[in-house]
């Protein structure tokens, strides 16, 4: 299995890849392309004998350069089981490192517990807090309530680094 940075012409298949996996909106295929060309170097692909089987779109923030958000993260669910998210997850803290970020965020919605526990076993801290907005608790957990305005609730999630790689 190969790791690497997103090429302009991937976006086709990182679009029929994000189609495959359950959960996760898949944005129309000009979105991709868009998003590639300007940010393709912080989206890592995992590619096994010429097929995309994960991936993760990011980017570091224009308003904050310490920090890399993690906007989706995914696996095939037929190449499930392999480790490949936690592969493309090293890739992109390197990826983050090398551009200088002190920390990679993420929000999980709270219905979605095998990403909660993903972060969560790869050292992330939950961050939520009231400065982000309304909140809630569930299952023992603070979330931020409607956070996005699309009726799910959020928590967030945070990983420090040191891009200096100490």
């Amino acid at each position: 299995m190969e790791i690497r940075e997103a090429l302009v012409d991937d976006y086709r298949k990182l679009h029929k890849l994000i189609g495959k996996i359950e959960g996760i909106v898949q944005h129309p295929t000009h979105f991709y392309k868009i998003m590639i060309r300007y940010f393709g170097n912080s989206i890592p692909v995992a590619i096994e004998n010429g097929e995309f089987v994960g991936f993760l779109l990011g980017f570091v923030s224009q308003t904050d350069s310490d920090e890399f958000f993690i906007w989706q993260l995914g696996v095939d669910p037929a190449q499930r089981g392999k480790k490949i998210a936690k592969k493309i997850m090293e890739f992109t803290i390197s990826i983050a490192k090398q551009k200088g970020c002190r920390r990679i965020t993420a929000t999980v919605e709270t219905v979605n517990k095998p990403s909660q526990r993903f972060f969560e076993s790869c050292g992330y801290q939950i961050v939520t807090n009231d400065s982000l907005g309304e909140l809630i608790e569930e299952h023992g957990k603070l979330a931020v309530e409607n956070y996005y305005g699309s009726g799910t609730n959020q928590i967030f999630y945070e990983l420090k680094i040191d891009p200096t790689g100490k």
